[in-house]
Protein backbone atom coordinates (compact mmCIF):
# COMPACT_ATOMS: atom_id res chain seq x y z
CA UNK A 1 0.00 0.00 0.00
CA UNK A 2 1.14 3.62 -1.00
CA UNK A 3 0.94 6.65 1.19
CA UNK A 4 1.33 9.86 -0.22
CA UNK A 5 1.46 12.76 2.70
CA UNK A 6 1.73 16.65 1.70
CA UNK A 7 2.42 19.69 3.12
CA UNK A 8 0.77 21.95 0.71
CA UNK A 9 1.93 25.89 -0.28
CA UNK A 10 0.66 29.10 0.18
CA UNK A 11 -0.64 30.38 -2.94
CA UNK A 12 0.64 34.07 -3.80
CA UNK A 13 -1.33 36.65 -5.24
CA UNK A 14 -1.05 34.90 -8.73
CA UNK A 15 -3.10 32.29 -7.14
CA UNK A 16 -0.07 29.85 -8.37
CA UNK A 17 1.52 27.84 -5.31
CA UNK A 18 4.52 29.45 -3.89
CA UNK A 19 7.84 27.59 -4.93
CA UNK A 20 11.29 27.91 -3.23
CA UNK A 21 14.51 25.63 -3.61
CA UNK A 22 14.55 25.55 1.07
CA UNK A 23 12.47 26.48 3.52
CA UNK A 24 13.61 27.28 7.11
CA UNK A 25 12.75 24.81 9.22
CA UNK A 26 11.64 20.94 8.92
CA UNK A 27 7.86 20.96 9.70
CA UNK A 28 7.16 18.01 12.44
CA UNK A 29 3.34 16.70 11.08
CA UNK A 30 4.08 14.87 8.32
CA UNK A 31 7.31 12.89 10.11
CA UNK A 32 4.97 12.20 13.32
CA UNK A 33 2.33 10.71 10.68
CA UNK A 34 4.07 8.62 9.20
CA UNK A 35 5.77 7.83 12.19
CA UNK A 36 1.80 6.25 13.13
CA UNK A 37 1.87 4.41 9.70
CA UNK A 38 2.28 0.48 10.10
CA UNK A 39 5.25 -0.89 7.93
CA UNK A 40 2.74 -2.43 5.12
CA UNK A 41 2.19 1.14 3.74
CA UNK A 42 5.10 2.72 1.83
CA UNK A 43 5.20 6.26 2.81
CA UNK A 44 6.12 9.21 0.79
CA UNK A 45 6.67 12.53 2.14
CA UNK A 46 6.17 15.75 0.12
CA UNK A 47 6.49 19.82 1.02
CA UNK A 48 5.03 22.04 -2.17
CA UNK A 49 7.08 24.82 -1.08
CA UNK A 50 10.18 23.18 -2.41
CA UNK A 51 8.80 19.60 -4.17
CA UNK A 52 6.96 18.97 -7.22
CA UNK A 53 3.48 16.95 -6.31
CA UNK A 54 3.31 13.48 -8.20
CA UNK A 55 0.10 13.49 -9.80
CA UNK A 56 1.04 10.85 -12.10
CA UNK A 57 2.07 8.72 -9.39
CA UNK A 58 0.08 5.71 -8.66
CA UNK A 59 -1.26 6.06 -4.68
CA UNK A 60 -4.06 3.93 -2.37
CA UNK A 61 -3.97 7.01 -0.64
CA UNK A 62 -3.26 10.55 -0.40
CA UNK A 63 -3.16 12.68 3.19
CA UNK A 64 -2.99 16.58 3.14
CA UNK A 65 -2.46 18.50 6.49
CA UNK A 66 -4.65 21.90 5.87
CA UNK A 67 -4.03 24.81 8.02
CA UNK A 68 -6.80 27.79 7.04
CA UNK A 69 -4.13 29.73 5.19
CA UNK A 70 -3.28 26.42 2.68
CA UNK A 71 -6.70 25.57 2.69
CA UNK A 72 -7.63 26.77 -0.88
CA UNK A 73 -4.54 25.09 -2.36
CA UNK A 74 -5.12 22.13 -0.23
CA UNK A 75 -8.22 21.64 -1.86
CA UNK A 76 -7.12 22.34 -5.27
CA UNK A 77 -4.52 19.32 -4.58
CA UNK A 78 -7.38 17.35 -3.03
CA UNK A 79 -9.38 17.60 -6.25
CA UNK A 80 -7.18 16.49 -8.59
CA UNK A 81 -6.42 13.45 -6.97
CA UNK A 82 -9.92 12.90 -6.42
CA UNK A 83 -10.32 13.21 -10.16
CA UNK A 84 -7.97 10.42 -10.93
CA UNK A 85 -9.79 8.04 -8.53
CA UNK A 86 -7.19 8.47 -5.97
CA UNK A 87 -8.62 8.90 -2.12
CA UNK A 88 -7.77 11.63 -0.18
CA UNK A 89 -8.24 12.36 3.59
CA UNK A 90 -8.04 15.95 4.75
CA UNK A 91 -6.83 16.52 8.53
CA UNK A 92 -5.71 19.78 10.84
CA UNK A 93 -6.75 23.07 11.93
CA UNK A 94 -8.94 24.10 9.22
CA UNK A 95 -10.72 20.64 8.85
CA UNK A 96 -11.92 20.64 12.13
CA UNK A 97 -12.98 24.46 12.75
CA UNK A 98 -15.04 23.58 8.74
CA UNK A 99 -16.00 20.35 8.68
CA UNK A 100 -19.01 20.75 6.25
CA UNK A 101 -16.77 22.96 3.81
CA UNK A 102 -13.75 20.63 4.33
CA UNK A 103 -15.67 17.26 3.37
CA UNK A 104 -17.16 18.92 -0.23
CA UNK A 105 -13.03 18.59 -1.58
CA UNK A 106 -12.57 14.94 0.10
CA UNK A 107 -13.63 11.06 0.79
CA UNK A 108 -12.58 11.59 4.20
CA UNK A 109 -11.76 13.87 7.15
CA UNK A 110 -10.33 14.07 10.17
CA UNK A 111 -11.58 16.34 13.03
CA UNK A 112 -9.41 17.04 16.13
CA UNK A 113 -5.78 15.03 16.41
CA UNK A 114 -5.01 12.42 14.17
CA UNK A 115 -3.38 9.74 16.76
CA UNK A 116 -6.33 8.93 18.00
CA UNK A 117 -7.99 7.69 14.60
CA UNK A 118 -4.94 7.55 12.07
CA UNK A 119 -4.59 3.31 12.51
CA UNK A 120 -8.36 3.45 11.47
CA UNK A 121 -8.44 5.60 8.95
CA UNK A 122 -5.40 3.40 7.51
CA UNK A 123 -7.36 0.38 7.83
CA UNK A 124 -10.56 1.19 6.55
CA UNK A 125 -8.39 2.92 3.81
CA UNK A 126 -7.08 -0.45 2.63
CA UNK A 127 -10.42 -2.39 3.11
CA UNK A 128 -11.79 0.05 0.61
CA UNK A 129 -14.75 1.24 3.60
CA UNK A 130 -13.68 4.77 3.73
CA UNK A 131 -16.02 6.84 5.92
CA UNK A 132 -16.87 10.34 5.55
CA UNK A 133 -15.79 11.64 9.16
CA UNK A 134 -13.40 10.51 11.88
CA UNK A 135 -13.54 12.45 15.14
CA UNK A 136 -11.11 12.36 17.81
CA UNK A 137 -13.36 12.29 20.81
CA UNK A 138 -11.06 13.16 23.24
CA UNK A 139 -7.29 14.74 23.46
CA UNK A 140 -4.57 12.66 22.95
CA UNK A 141 -2.49 12.61 26.44
CA UNK A 142 0.92 12.22 24.78
CA UNK A 143 2.30 9.51 26.84
CA UNK A 144 3.07 7.46 23.93
CA UNK A 145 3.65 8.73 20.88
CA UNK A 146 6.34 6.77 18.07
CA UNK A 147 9.73 8.11 16.76
CA UNK A 148 8.92 10.64 14.21
CA UNK A 149 10.11 9.09 10.66
CA UNK A 150 13.05 11.61 10.71
CA UNK A 151 14.73 9.18 7.89
CA UNK A 152 12.61 10.48 5.29
CA UNK A 153 13.49 14.02 5.47
CA UNK A 154 15.08 15.22 2.47
CA UNK A 155 17.78 18.06 4.03
CA UNK A 156 18.24 19.41 0.37
CA UNK A 157 14.81 21.51 0.88
CA UNK A 158 15.76 22.80 4.49
CA UNK A 159 18.10 25.57 4.82
CA UNK A 160 19.14 24.46 8.06
CA UNK A 161 19.67 21.46 9.71
CA UNK A 162 17.27 21.76 12.73
CA UNK A 163 15.19 19.04 13.88
CA UNK A 164 11.44 19.08 14.91
CA UNK A 165 10.75 17.33 18.09
CA UNK A 166 7.59 18.04 20.17
CA UNK A 167 7.55 18.12 23.99
CA UNK A 168 4.64 19.60 25.34
CA UNK A 169 1.17 20.74 23.49
CA UNK A 170 -1.17 23.81 23.96
CA UNK A 171 -0.80 26.77 26.20
CA UNK A 172 -2.17 27.75 29.31
CA UNK A 173 -2.88 31.18 28.33
CA UNK A 174 -6.14 31.65 26.24
CA UNK A 175 -5.68 35.17 24.65
CA UNK A 176 -8.90 35.91 21.99
CA UNK A 177 -6.18 35.98 19.01
CA UNK A 178 -4.90 32.67 19.13
CA UNK A 179 -6.34 29.51 17.31
CA UNK A 180 -4.33 27.17 19.61
CA UNK A 181 -6.48 26.96 22.79
CA UNK A 182 -9.54 26.20 20.39
CA UNK A 183 -7.68 23.06 18.66
CA UNK A 184 -6.40 22.03 22.11
CA UNK A 185 -8.51 23.24 24.84
CA UNK A 186 -7.28 25.61 27.58
CA UNK A 187 -4.94 22.59 28.82
CA UNK A 188 -0.98 22.47 28.93
CA UNK A 189 -0.83 18.83 28.21
CA UNK A 190 2.95 16.89 28.00
CA UNK A 191 5.25 14.40 27.14
CA UNK A 192 7.63 11.98 29.53
CA UNK A 193 10.98 13.68 29.06
CA UNK A 194 12.60 10.07 28.48
CA UNK A 195 10.57 10.21 24.98
CA UNK A 196 11.38 13.12 23.91
CA UNK A 197 15.32 12.41 24.54
CA UNK A 198 14.42 9.50 22.77
CA UNK A 199 13.30 11.71 19.86
CA UNK A 200 16.02 13.95 20.15
CA UNK A 201 19.16 10.61 20.11
CA UNK A 202 16.60 9.53 17.36
CA UNK A 203 17.05 12.95 14.91
CA UNK A 204 20.83 12.37 14.77
CA UNK A 205 21.67 16.01 15.38
CA UNK A 206 22.67 18.46 17.65
CA UNK A 207 20.69 21.04 16.90
CA UNK A 208 16.73 21.12 17.90
CA UNK A 209 13.61 23.17 17.32
CA UNK A 210 10.52 22.43 19.73
CA UNK A 211 7.41 23.02 17.88
CA UNK A 212 5.63 23.58 21.15
CA UNK A 213 3.51 26.56 21.82
CA UNK A 214 4.88 27.80 24.92
CA UNK A 215 7.42 25.10 26.39
CA UNK A 216 7.20 25.89 30.03
CA UNK A 217 3.64 26.25 30.03
CA UNK A 218 4.23 23.82 33.59
CA UNK A 219 7.63 24.97 35.17
CA UNK A 220 7.92 21.72 37.12
CA UNK A 221 7.62 19.85 33.84
CA UNK A 222 9.82 21.76 32.03
CA UNK A 223 12.73 21.59 34.59
CA UNK A 224 12.16 17.75 34.63
CA UNK A 225 13.22 17.86 30.74
CA UNK A 226 15.56 19.90 31.06
CA UNK A 227 17.75 18.11 33.13
CA UNK A 228 17.00 15.56 31.01
CA UNK A 229 19.06 17.03 28.42
CA UNK A 230 21.95 18.55 30.28
CA UNK A 231 24.06 15.36 29.93
CA UNK A 232 23.07 15.62 25.84
CA UNK A 233 25.26 18.40 24.23
CA UNK A 234 22.73 19.72 22.18
CA UNK A 235 21.44 23.66 21.14
CA UNK A 236 17.81 24.70 20.59
CA UNK A 237 15.34 26.88 20.21
CA UNK A 238 11.56 27.04 21.19
CA UNK A 239 8.29 29.38 21.89
CA UNK A 240 7.94 30.65 25.46
CA UNK A 241 6.70 33.01 27.61
CA UNK A 242 8.53 35.99 29.09
CA UNK A 243 7.36 34.46 32.00
CA UNK A 244 10.13 31.93 31.81
CA UNK A 245 12.25 34.62 33.19
CA UNK A 246 10.41 35.16 36.40
CA UNK A 247 12.56 32.28 37.60
CA UNK A 248 16.56 33.04 37.19
CA UNK A 249 17.41 29.43 38.22
CA UNK A 250 14.93 27.98 35.72
CA UNK A 251 16.95 30.20 33.14
CA UNK A 252 20.39 28.51 33.99
CA UNK A 253 18.44 25.59 33.83
CA UNK A 254 17.54 26.01 29.96
CA UNK A 255 20.58 27.26 29.12
CA UNK A 256 22.73 24.44 30.52
CA UNK A 257 20.63 21.87 28.65
CA UNK A 258 21.23 23.61 25.54
CA UNK A 259 18.56 26.42 24.75
CA UNK A 260 20.30 29.42 22.65
CA UNK A 261 17.33 31.32 20.90
CA UNK A 262 13.81 32.16 22.04
CA UNK A 263 10.71 32.93 20.23
CA UNK A 264 8.98 35.28 22.79
CA UNK A 265 4.92 36.70 22.32
CA UNK A 266 5.30 40.47 23.60
CA UNK A 267 2.66 41.37 20.82
CA UNK A 268 2.63 45.09 21.97
CA UNK A 269 3.68 47.98 23.90
CA UNK A 270 0.04 49.05 24.73
CA UNK A 271 -1.31 47.61 27.43
CA UNK A 272 -4.75 48.61 26.46
CA UNK A 273 -4.37 46.24 23.15
CA UNK A 274 -2.63 43.49 25.78
CA UNK A 275 -5.91 44.02 27.39
CA UNK A 276 -8.29 43.72 24.32
CA UNK A 277 -7.21 40.70 23.61
CA UNK A 278 -6.73 39.19 27.10
CA UNK A 279 -3.61 39.30 27.35
CA UNK A 280 -2.82 41.42 30.51
CA UNK A 281 -2.37 39.10 32.61
CA UNK A 282 0.09 37.35 31.03
CA UNK A 283 2.26 40.39 29.73
CA UNK A 284 3.67 43.03 31.94
CA UNK A 285 5.11 45.79 29.98
CA UNK A 286 7.39 47.22 32.48
CA UNK A 287 9.05 44.00 32.63
CA UNK A 288 9.90 43.38 29.09
CA UNK A 289 13.32 45.14 28.89
CA UNK A 290 14.55 43.53 32.03
CA UNK A 291 13.58 40.23 31.04
CA UNK A 292 14.56 40.32 27.87
CA UNK A 293 17.85 41.54 29.22
CA UNK A 294 17.86 37.94 31.68
CA UNK A 295 17.75 35.73 28.53
CA UNK A 296 20.67 37.77 27.03
CA UNK A 297 22.60 37.77 30.17
CA UNK A 298 22.13 33.91 30.88
CA UNK A 299 23.48 33.63 26.73
CA UNK A 300 20.16 32.82 24.79
CA UNK A 301 18.92 34.85 22.06
CA UNK A 302 15.76 36.38 21.65
CA UNK A 303 13.24 37.22 18.93
CA UNK A 304 10.44 39.27 19.71
CA UNK A 305 6.85 38.47 18.27
CA UNK A 306 4.94 42.04 17.18
CA UNK A 307 1.56 42.59 16.22
CA UNK A 308 0.08 45.81 14.31
CA UNK A 309 -3.61 46.88 13.44
CA UNK A 310 -4.85 47.20 17.06
CA UNK A 311 -7.73 49.81 18.24
CA UNK A 312 -5.43 51.61 20.38
CA UNK A 313 -2.37 51.55 17.39
CA UNK A 314 -1.36 54.87 15.58
CA UNK A 315 1.07 55.79 13.07
CA UNK A 316 3.44 56.38 16.10
CA UNK A 317 2.97 53.20 17.63
CA UNK A 318 5.37 51.89 14.86
CA UNK A 319 8.15 54.09 15.58
CA UNK A 320 7.90 53.18 19.33
CA UNK A 321 8.18 49.73 18.31
CA UNK A 322 11.35 50.36 15.92
CA UNK A 323 13.11 52.54 18.95
CA UNK A 324 12.31 49.35 21.34
CA UNK A 325 13.86 46.71 18.62
CA UNK A 326 16.63 48.67 17.92
CA UNK A 327 17.35 49.40 21.45
CA UNK A 328 17.71 46.15 22.60
CA UNK A 329 18.61 44.64 19.31
CA UNK A 330 16.64 41.61 19.44
CA UNK A 331 15.42 39.63 16.57
CA UNK A 332 11.88 40.14 15.31
CA UNK A 333 8.72 38.49 13.91
CA UNK A 334 6.58 41.15 13.26
CA UNK A 335 2.79 40.53 11.91
CA UNK A 336 -0.58 42.31 11.22
CA UNK A 337 -3.27 41.59 13.68
CA UNK A 338 -5.06 38.93 11.95
CA UNK A 339 -8.65 37.40 13.22
CA UNK A 340 -7.86 34.10 12.70
CA UNK A 341 -11.20 31.64 12.21
CA UNK A 342 -12.25 30.15 15.52
CA UNK A 343 -10.77 32.61 17.70
CA UNK A 344 -12.89 34.98 19.69
CA UNK A 345 -11.25 37.68 18.03
CA UNK A 346 -12.42 36.35 14.53
CA UNK A 347 -15.77 36.17 16.06
CA UNK A 348 -15.83 40.12 17.54
CA UNK A 349 -14.58 41.07 14.16
CA UNK A 350 -17.20 39.16 12.18
CA UNK A 351 -20.05 40.76 14.09
CA UNK A 352 -18.78 43.79 14.35
CA UNK A 353 -18.73 43.85 10.36
CA UNK A 354 -14.91 44.76 10.46
CA UNK A 355 -14.09 41.84 8.18
CA UNK A 356 -12.67 42.56 4.55
CA UNK A 357 -13.27 38.97 3.53
CA UNK A 358 -13.21 35.58 4.01
CA UNK A 359 -10.96 34.42 1.77
CA UNK A 360 -8.79 32.50 4.38
CA UNK A 361 -5.97 31.54 2.16
CA UNK A 362 -5.03 35.07 2.54
CA UNK A 363 -4.93 35.50 5.95
CA UNK A 364 -1.05 35.80 6.16
CA UNK A 365 -0.42 38.12 8.68
CA UNK A 366 1.14 40.67 6.87
CA UNK A 367 -1.73 41.99 4.62
CA UNK A 368 -4.48 43.45 6.72
CA UNK A 369 -8.09 41.61 6.31
CA UNK A 370 -10.07 43.76 8.58
CA UNK A 371 -11.04 47.02 8.94
CA UNK A 372 -8.68 48.95 11.48
CA UNK A 373 -9.98 51.46 13.80
CA UNK A 374 -7.20 54.06 13.55
CA UNK A 375 -5.76 53.30 9.62
CA UNK A 376 -7.12 51.98 6.25
CA UNK A 377 -6.56 48.96 5.43
CA UNK A 378 -3.61 49.98 2.81
CA UNK A 379 -2.14 52.81 5.02
CA UNK A 380 -1.71 50.07 7.48
CA UNK A 381 0.00 47.58 5.11
CA UNK A 382 2.06 50.59 4.06
CA UNK A 383 3.35 51.44 7.54
CA UNK A 384 4.01 47.89 8.28
CA UNK A 385 6.05 47.51 5.11
CA UNK A 386 7.79 50.16 5.78
CA UNK A 387 8.47 49.27 9.56
CA UNK A 388 9.28 45.27 8.56
CA UNK A 389 11.73 46.75 6.26
CA UNK A 390 13.49 49.14 8.72
CA UNK A 391 13.85 46.03 10.90
CA UNK A 392 15.40 43.80 8.36
CA UNK A 393 18.10 46.84 7.06
CA UNK A 394 21.80 45.64 6.99
CA UNK A 395 23.10 47.91 9.48
CA UNK A 396 20.34 46.89 12.00
CA UNK A 397 21.47 43.17 10.76
CA UNK A 398 24.62 43.41 11.86
CA UNK A 399 24.28 45.26 14.95
CA UNK A 400 21.90 42.24 16.44
CA UNK A 401 24.43 39.84 14.95
CA UNK A 402 27.42 41.66 17.10
CA UNK A 403 25.10 41.83 20.23
CA UNK A 404 24.19 38.21 19.89
CA UNK A 405 27.43 36.98 20.27
CA UNK A 406 27.97 35.20 24.04
CA UNK A 407 31.36 35.30 25.13
CA UNK A 408 29.97 32.12 27.42
CA UNK A 409 30.32 30.21 23.80
CA UNK A 410 31.73 31.84 21.41
CA UNK A 411 31.93 29.48 18.60
CA UNK A 412 28.47 27.83 19.39
CA UNK A 413 26.83 31.32 19.46
CA UNK A 414 28.70 32.52 16.25
CA UNK A 415 27.49 29.46 14.76
CA UNK A 416 23.98 30.08 15.99
CA UNK A 417 23.89 33.65 14.74
CA UNK A 418 25.44 32.68 11.34
CA UNK A 419 21.91 31.05 10.63
CA UNK A 420 19.87 33.56 12.53
CA UNK A 421 21.50 35.97 10.15
CA UNK A 422 21.33 34.31 7.02
CA UNK A 423 17.45 33.87 7.52
CA UNK A 424 17.52 37.79 8.32
CA UNK A 425 19.17 38.58 4.78
CA UNK A 426 16.59 36.18 2.91
CA UNK A 427 14.09 37.90 4.49
CA UNK A 428 15.29 41.44 3.20
CA UNK A 429 16.36 40.02 -0.19
CA UNK A 430 12.80 38.81 0.01
CA UNK A 431 11.48 42.21 0.48
CA UNK A 432 13.32 43.37 -1.93
CA UNK A 433 11.60 41.38 -4.20
CA UNK A 434 8.00 42.36 -3.27
CA UNK A 435 7.38 38.29 -1.17
CA UNK A 436 6.92 38.64 2.43
CA UNK A 437 7.19 35.43 4.50
CA UNK A 438 5.20 32.76 4.09
CA UNK A 439 6.15 29.79 5.68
Amino acid sequence: MKLLLIAPAQLGDNSQPIKTKQVFMIPLTPYLLAGLTPPEWQVHIVHEYTDEIPFDSTFDLVGITVTTLHSKRAYQIAERFRDAGVKVVLGGFHPTLFPDEAEKHADAIILGEAEQVWAKVLGDAAAGRLQKRYRADCLHDLQVLPVPRYDLVNLKHFRISVFPVEFSRGCPYNCDYCSVTQFYGHKHRVRPPEQVVRDIKATGCRFIGFVDDNIAGSLDRAAELFEAMVPMNIRWSTQVSLRLADNPEMLALAYRSGLRYVIVGIETLDPQNLASVNKITVNQIAQYIPKIHLFQKHGITVCTNLMFGFDGDTPETFEQAFRFIESLRVMVNPYIVTPYPGTRLYERMESDGRLLHTEYWRYTSYRTVFQPRNFSPDELDRLFLSFYQRCFSLPLIARRFMNMLSWREPWGSFMTQVAVAANSLEARNNLRRGILPYF
